[in-house]
Formats: structure tokens, sequence, C-alpha cells
């Protein structure tokens, strides 16, 4: 008995070990999100003017930027500066700026989009700006044709840029940004979407597995995975045939159990509980609580119960079937 307790302890503390180190590399093997950078691209447009003075209202200042207002019939020169900044390891940021006249219209099917001769391209480098000068008067004159030409009048007009940005990383990953700035032409200028700031995580799929080495062999950990579900197979038969005389003794008294609920449920109508039985010449006794049940429908006597035994008495002979003392809590006494 020690031995075999011995035996189920270990086999117990070795099945616990494997399924805890199962559980440790579990999602070792699988394809998973890892964060590599977090890049951070910022792009800007810089209106710049330089106008008529001294004026009234600004004086003897003779360069205007985004911070003041701007009157076309004050400006003498007008430009825009272009910047980008990129914020990560090991990438280059390359970029195209290209310029348009569209009209503001509520109406899809009358807009359009005109090419401008505005535009530059380059490598993105910090504090470094690239001046686009623009000639307001010739835009304006692109505008009016173009309303003369269709007999359709608009509201106003926008002078657009549009940046596109390539970010390019030697750890493998590339993205791609656009920003559009926004330019209201008439009397004054008004500017909208002047500044793009684009903040992204970047990650890449990758395997998650570790090295485990043992002495002078290693192997990937995923890999331990069906050899563990093999030994924690062999621990768990080793278990059952250990305590196969326990399992097979727990199976016979669950199905008896079975086999009792069965007979009260399929021939209730025919048990009498008594407190002795009555008198008898002689006692046979049964396989199964079955074999009492049908006996029962077929002389069509009653079964009777008692603490220790259903029976059915007829001619004299008492046919029995022994109850099981787990079913009652009581120990078993002879009929």
């Amino acid at each position: 008995m020690k031995r075999k307790l011995m035996v189920d302890f270990t086999l117990f503390a070795l099945l616990v070990t494997l399924v805890i180190f199962l559980g440790s590399i579990w999602e070792e093997g699988k394809i998973i999100e890892e964060e590599i950078e977090t890049l951070k691209v910022i792009s800007k447009f810089s209106p710049h003017a330089k106008i008529k003075s001294p004026t009234v209202l600004f004086g003897k200042k003779e360069l205007i930027d985004e911070r003041d207002p701007f009157f076309t019939t004050l400006i003498e020169d007008f430009w825009i500066d272009y910047n980008i900044e990129t914020f990560c390891e090991d990438c280059t940021a390359t970029y195209s700026v290209k310029s348009y006249l569209e009209p503001i219209s509520l109406k899809e099917s009358s807009k359009w989009r005109k090419t401008l001769p505005y535009e530059t391209t380059g490598v993105a480098e910090r504090n470094e700006k690239k001046r686009i000068d623009i000639e307001l008067n010739f835009v304006e004159e692109i505008g009016d044709k173009i309303q003369s030409e269709t007999g359709v009048m608009y509201t106003g007009m926008y002078l657009v840029f549009l940046a596109n940005i390539e970010v390019v990383s030697k750890k493998g990953y590339k993205r791609i940004y656009q920003h559009e700035a926004r330019i209201k032409l008439g009397n004054s200028l008004f500017f909208e979407n002047l500044e793009f700031r684009k903040t992204e995580k970047i990650t890449k799929k990758v395997e998650k597995d570790r090295t485990i080495e043992f002495g002078n062999f290693s192997i990937k950990s995923s890999k331990l995975k069906l050899p563990l579900f093999i030994s924690i197979a062999c621990v768990v038969v080793g278990v059952v045939l250990n305590e196969r005389e326990s399992i097979k003794k727990l199976l016979l008294l669950l199905k008896k159990k079975k086999d009792v609920k069965s007979f009260r449920r399929k021939y209730s109508s025919l048990i009498v509980g008594v407190s002795r039985l009555p008198s008898y010449s002689d006692i046979i006794m049964l396989d199964s609580l079955e074999d009492l049940g049908k006996l029962a429908y077929e002389l069509e006597r009653p079964i009777f119960e008692t603490h220790d035994v259903y029976c059915v008495l007829h001619d004299g002979h008492l046919f029995a079937v022994r109850k099981e003392g787990v079913e009652y809590g009581e120990k078993k006494k002879q009929a």
C-alpha cells in the first residue's frame, strides 16, 4: 500500500511539473506583433510675403508670416517654405510637393483641379526648408480664364499644396503619408491645414520562441510541445494503471447507482416499503434489480423494500437483491 501511494505521489508530482512547463512555453512558436520603434513625422508649410512699406497697418515692416494677416493688395512677393522632419532610427524620408488650383464649389460635378508649376522634391532633413515662390497674379489669371471658358462663376478659389511623403527604414518597413494644405484666395489669404503631424508605433510580425539549452544540446522551446504532450499522456496512463482497481470499483459503484435510479423510476408503482419481511420458506438471490423488476411485473407481485434488500415473495419463495451499503449508508445485513 505504501509503495502504491509513493508511486501515485511521484506520478502526480511529475504530471504537475510537466503541465506547468507546458504552460510556460504554450505561447512559444506563435506569431506576434512586436514593436520596433515609434515613428514621428512633421510636415509644415509656412507662408511668407514681402509687402509694400511703409503702410498704416504694418508701419515699416516689410516681411510678414503666418502670424500676420495677408492682404493681396499689399503683397509684392509671396512664397511658401516647406519643411519636413522625421524622428526614427536608420530611416530616410523623401518627399514631393505639387500645387493645384481648384474652385470652392458644393457641387461635385463642377469641381476640377488644375495643376500649377509650383513644385519641389527632396530628402527630409531637420531644419532644412525648401522655398516655393508663387505668383499670385498668375494664379488668379488662370482661375479667371477657367471661369470665363466654362461660364461658371465660383465663390472663390483654393491654392492647394499636396505633399507626398515616403519613409523607408533599414529595419524593413515603409510608410507613405500625404499632407494637403490649402490657401483660400481673395482680397485676403486664408490658410488651412498648414501643419501635419503623425506618430505611429511601428510593429513587425515575429515568431515568439526561446532556445533552451541542456549542456551542449539546444532546442527551440516550441519543438518541446509534442514531447511534453506525449510525456503527460504517458504519466496519465501510468496513474490509471496504478489505480486501475480503484477506478474499476468507482466505475462499478457509479453503474450500480445508475441501475438503482433506473429501477426505482421504472418500477416505482410496485415498490412497497416495509419494516420487516413476511414469512418465507427459502430465499433466492437474483443477479440484478432488473431481473427482480421483471419477475415482479410478470407475477404481478409487489416489490418489498427494507433497509437492506429489495425482494418479491411468491409461494413461500423470497426472490431478493441486496442493496449496496453506499446507497443508504447502512451496513449490509443478511436477509
